[in-house]
């Protein structure tokens, strides 16, 4: 790997980078946090799990066609409907379980449209595209790595685990973009900037929220970004088939209203 196939790295590296400019003030304004036993065990397991994960999603967009490889993020909130269980003895109920379900089938039918041989396509191409399996593993991966989360913060506060974790990770990929970047891209500007400090208050709103309700309810919510990234580019890049995502989105909007009202 080399060149501006590996950009991603220095890309990477820069967002974490600007995303501490939020976590850090965050940090220290909150009350001094002493974690528990048990948190660095669970730290150092998630981090190369989380390092795996974002590798694993540049190797499939990069492999793999996006209708091939996106919709397998859908399988993350099928997954928490275990994981969490195993983890932190989280179980959901009947109607919590059946919205979870509705958000993910949304997610996976989102963009049903560019597929070419049917709503299947992405599951049998696990078999022939190297992406779509890729995708499928870090569909797993964010799982354990948003369940491993939810337990460090039980251990610690949300301000200590986003600065620590957030920071090893950036720690890492510097590192990774030093390795690999065999030309690295120098250019900083206002959008990778605006990028890494929206991703850092997206940290901050996402260690709270699931610090209150059970990881399946809130990655699963958090699927919604899918359907109000195609809503921006309908409204701000006219990309054009918003009628054919109604389906999925519909899907995912009714199993919002089942998770809020009766989860």
């Amino acid at each position: 790997m080399g060149g501006k196939d590996n950009s991603v790295f220095s890309l990477s590296s820069k967002r974490l980078s600007y995303s501490l400019i939020v976590l850090i003030p965050f940090f220290i304004l909150q009350n001094e946090v002493t974690p528990k036993e048990g948190f660095w065990l669970i730290f150092f397991i998630a981090l190369p799990l989380e390092t795996l994960a974002i590798i694993l999603y540049v190797l499939a967009i990069k492999t793999s066609p996006l209708s091939l490889t996106i919709p397998f993020l859908a399988f993350t909130p099928i997954f928490l409907t275990v994981i969490p269980k195993i983890i932190l003895g989280e179980g959901l109920t009947l109607s919590g379980l059946i919205g979870v379900i509705f958000i993910a089938f949304g997610g996976y039918t989102l963009n049903i449209d560019k597929l070419k041989k049917g709503i299947l396509e992405p599951i049998i191409a696990i078999t022939k595209e190297k992406g779509s399996r890729y995708m499928l593993i870090v569909s797993f991966l964010y799982a354990i790595t948003s369940t491993l989360g939810k337990k460090a913060l039980t251990l610690s506060s949300p301000a200590f685990f986003g600065l620590s974790y957030f920071t090893a990770l950036t720690i890492v990929f510097i590192f990774l973009s030093r390795f690999f970047d065999k030309k690295p891209e120098r250019k900083n500007n206002i959008y990778i900037l605006l990028s890494g400090l929206i991703y850092g208050v997206m940290i901050i709103s996402h260690l709270y929220a699931i610090s209150l309700t059970k990881v399946a309810y809130m990655i699963s919510i958090k699927r919604l970004s899918l359907l109000f990234s195609i809503l921006w580019g309908y409204l701000f890049f006219q990309e054009v088939n918003i009628r054919n995502h109604l389906l999925g989105g519909s899907f995912m909007f009714f199993g919002f209203v089942i998770i809020t009202i009766w989860g």
